[in-house]
């Protein structure tokens, strides 16, 4: 399905409206060669622990148990499997399989129970000077 333009080809080319005020239009300066557009963010090469463990559980049984981890998070992510898995005794299984199931397919929804069906209020406070309790 083709979208419609957001803008006309009339409204792109005209003096005035959006984008056209001259200073607008010099804030607009490409990137230096080498320079990235996300200059404090994700460092590129980062590992993250949830992308391990999707590469980890994808593997068979028994190229997991030589495989050797390339970073801290692929090792962060083979100890917790191998909790889930009740390969390390000292370690209750159920916390780690739950760890994992969260960071690969999201958190379950969790249900509130009303017994008498009245309604139920849910209140968000947004506060100004950092988290709730600080400050106060």
């Amino acid at each position: 399905m083709r979208r419609e333009p957001f803008f006309s080809e009339e409204q792109r080319k005209s003096p005035t409206g959006r984008g056209s005020n001259p200073r607008s239009r010099a804030n607009l300066k490409p990137f230096k060669p080498g320079e990235s557009g996300n200059a404090g963010g994700v460092k590129k090469g980062t590992v993250f622990i949830a992308e391990a463990y999707k590469r980890l559980l994808a593997l068979p049984v028994n190229e997991f148990s030589v495989y050797k981890p390339s970073s801290i998070a692929e090792q962060i992510a083979m100890e917790q499997i191998q909790r889930a898995r009740g390969k390390r005794p000292d370690a209750d299984p159920l916390p780690a399989a739950k760890e994992i199931c969260d960071r690969t397919e999201g958190r379950a929804l969790q249900h509130i129970a009303v017994s008498d069906n009245a309604p139920v209020k849910v209140v968000f406070e947004w506060v100004d000077n950092g988290l709730a309790g600080e400050g106060e």
